[in-house]
């Protein structure tokens, strides 16, 4: 190779030391030698296996059938929606009052109540003169009655037959009233008493009346009631009608003096009745009775001794027209007794009576 001059020498110096430092400086930097890996922690200790026993594997298990599937249920209707609340529903208005009955439905006749019944008899001719009795004297009794409520329309009945200041045959029993439609009702019942009459002398009592209820004035007689009747009403007019079979048990051995009950028998009749009215709390009207008795009411054929002997008689009916008034919870009515046939005779040419009661209401 030539040569090189001295002047391209010393360019060529120039440019070297010129160059080197940057290229040097363009030269990548070498990485940071790397951190020492971490330390392994030593091996933890293996569990040692258990020993191997020589145990025969189980024998195979049937796989079990699967359950049934459940059968399904039967489908619920919904409930139906609960109805609308409209609250209570309003109160019915209280039926209208009926004239001639009470607010609890009875007819005003059969109401609960203390009662005294009076009834008087003139005999004005010289019939049936049995016990010593004068004709000519009026005969007179008072019933003392009293049906006290115990039940709705039930009552218990008691009544004390009194005459001569002397206590008759008492009687006690029950009846109700039946309601069968708004303006009609049917009453029934029963009564038993006790032999308290002793002395035949009471039997002529029983004309105050009519012979109604002679069981009341037989002497040593136990006596018996059977109550049935029926009222109605339409407008102003009010009908009753009642049928009562009456008995008396006779404890006698032998006749009384001056009885027309022989001893040893007993007495059985069958006493009946309807009544008319117009008006209701005030008002009037006509009634009919009738007694028909197995006995003589013919007095005077029981007379011993007397050596009177006449036609017997078992039947006696009689009229009476009346009057009532009823002003709560006081009553009172009046009556005329007329008999019709003997033995007490037809009106006033033979016998005549009057009847009064007062009452005051219990129910």
């Amino acid at each position: 190779m030539p040569r090189r001059s001295p002047p391209f020498r010393a360019i060529a110096l120039f440019f070297a030391a010129f160059l080197a430092p940057s290229a040097a400086r363009a030269q990548p930097q070498p990485p940071p030698p790397a951190a020492p890996p971490p330390a392994l922690a030593p091996p933890l200790a293996q569990p040692v296996p258990p020993p191997v026993l020589d145990v025969p594997p189980p024998a195979a298990v049937a796989p079990l059938a699967p359950p049934p599937a459940p059968a399904p249920l039967p489908a619920r209707p919904l409930p139906p929606p609960p109805a609308p609340d409209w609250g209570p529903p309003p109160a019915s208005p209280p039926p209208a009052p009926i004239d001639g009955v009470s607010v609890k439905g009875l007819p005003l006749s059969q109401r609960g109540g203390i009662v005294a019944d009076v009834a008087a008899l003139r005999l004005s001719a010289p019939a049936n003169s049995g016990g010593g009795q004068s004709n000519a004297t009026p005969l007179a009794t008072i019933d003392l009655a009293v049906h006290v409520p115990v039940l709705d329309h039930t009552f218990v009945d008691g009544n004390v037959p009194i005459a001569l200041g002397a206590v008759g045959n008492p009687m006690v029993g029950m009846h109700h009233v039946f309601r069968v439609a708004d303006a009609w009702w049917i009453n029934l019942g029963g009564a038993f008493g006790f032999p308290v009459i002793s002395n035949a002398s009471f039997l002529p009592f029983a004309q105050t009346k009519a012979f109604w209820d002679t069981q009341s004035f037989l002497v040593e007689t136990v006596p018996f009631a059977i109550r049935f009747g029926v009222e109605g009403h339409t407008g102003l007019l009010e009908f009753r009608a009642q049928l009562d079979p009456v008995f008396g048990k006779n404890l006698a051995d032998a006749p009384q003096a001056n009885s027309f009950q022989p001893g040893g028998i007993d007495f059985v009749g069958l006493q009946h009745a309807i009544e008319l009215q117009i008006g209701h709390a005030i008002g009037g009207g006509l009634r009919y009775q009738g007694v028909v008795s197995n006995l003589d009411f013919n007095l005077n054929n029981r007379e011993l001794g007397s050596g009177v002997s006449v036609a017997t008689d078992h039947y006696q009916g009689a009229l009476e027209p009346f009057f009532r008034f009823y002003h709560d919870p006081i009553f009172f009515r009046l009556g005329l007794l007329l008999p019709l046939d003997a033995p007490l005779g037809t009106p006033f040419s033979t016998s005549w009576g009057a009847r009064a009661t007062v009452g005051f209401n219990l129910d």
